[in-house]
């Protein structure tokens, strides 16, 4: 068989009420020359027996990480960044769905952009039932994205397989922030780009952190910001900086109370959008 051009690396963390659409949205893929690495992270849930039957249906490759305890995520994605076999590695998350053109689009233009790295592309944000909700807007442009950084969605990523190596793995001291810690670094040798249109959809559910990661996450993103402002004299975007530092002192119920309204504002403003076309 031959060597596929992309390495798909995805992490499973009890998965169970997602991961099926996921791994459906892999299989219908225009883009056919591509492999799949899942790492179940210690699931405790359906996530296996889900999986087990996924991989006997397709005819792609599939290699399958079944871990017997619960990592952390930068530790599965560093296991499938050494087991990927590919040209590009593929980021996705088992509650995201793959719109079918988003393997093909950016490997085309990878393929015709030897200096990018790293390209991302707008995302679509659905809830628990897969409705969509609003969109996520991103950053075009080497020199825009990296003034700080924030428009890269993780999951909707394609990376050079050559620019990940032991210098440029995820560090697991940063276990919520683990990509834009590795951007920090990517950003000193590589340019990144970002494809001005909607390849996935991102889903937002209750169940994706508990209080002490959300806590952690911000203190995380605001140590790295700070350090990425110091090493590049970039100047971090001010209302992100305090959007961050509100979010970490206010009580936690309130702050999903917060959530949920503002998640329902953008739900009125996307479908008012949509509708009245």
């Amino acid at each position: 068989m031959n060597a596929p051009i992309v390495s798909i690396i995805l992490p499973v963390f009890n998965g169970e009420k997602y991961i099926q659409e996921c791994l459906e949205s892999i299989i219908l893929q225009t883009y056919k020359n591509w492999e799949l690495i899942i790492i179940n992270d210690g699931s405790n849930d359906s996530s296996d027996k889900l999986i087990s039957k996924f991989i006997n249906q397709i005819e792609n490759q599939v290699q399958y990480l079944n871990l017997k305890s619960h990592k952390g995520l930068p530790h599965c994605l560093n296991l499938g960044i050494i087991s990927a076999k590919g040209k590009y590695i593929a980021r996705m998350d088992c509650d995201d769905v793959m719109i079918e053109d988003r393997l093909k689009k950016q490997v085309y233009y990878l393929e015709h952009h030897i200096d990018v790295g790293i390209l991302g592309s707008k995302a679509v944000e659905i809830d628990e039932k897969g409705y969509e909700f609003g969109l996520i807007e991103i950053k075009t442009g080497d020199f825009n994205i990296k003034k700080d950084l924030t428009g890269v969605i993780h999951p909707s990523v394609m990376i050079r397989k050559e620019i990940i190596n032991e210098n440029y793995m995820y560090l697991e001291k940063y276990p919520y922030s683990e990509d834009f810690e590795l951007w920090i670094r990517l950003s000193k040798i590589t340019k990144f780009e970002n494809l001005n249109e909607v390849l996935i959809k991102k889903r937002r559910h209750d169940e994706q952190l508990t209080q002490t990661q959300i806590k952690i996450r911000i203190r995380e993103s605001l140590k790295l910001r700070l350090f990425y402002f110091l090493k590049t004299k970039y100047f971090p975007d001010i209302k992100v900086i305090i959007k961050l530092i509100i979010l970490y002192v206010l009580p936690y119920p309130l702050l999903r109370k917060i959530r949920k309204q503002r998640l329902e504002v953008k739900r009125k403003i996307y479908n008012a959008h949509f509708l009245s076309r």
